[in-house]
């Protein structure tokens, strides 16, 4: 994993998501409507291992360059050549 510690209670925090159970609920999930960052920082304290995914995953910064770089790759690749 990519704490270096194997997960203790990762599966019941990721039923707890799936059932959309405390802190998971509607009335808590809306309250951080254009800031999933600060979701996950906010129930870190109830599902430490799931939102050290869910803060891991939103910190990933998308950049056109690499994409492009990615899709010339892919047409070398897949071109008559």
């Amino acid at each position: 994993m990519w704490t270096g510690n194997k997960p203790q209670i990762l599966a019941r925090e990721m039923t707890q998501y799936h059932d959309k159970t405390f802190p998971f609920d509607n009335s808590q999930t809306g309250q951080f409507k254009d800031d999933p960052f600060g979701f996950w920082k906010y129930v870190e304290r109830e599902t430490p291992e799931l939102a050290f995914i869910g803060k891991r995953l939103h910190s990933i910064v998308v950049n056109s360059a690499s994409v492009e770089r990615l899709f010339s790759d892919m047409g070398f690749i897949h071109s008559k050549r």
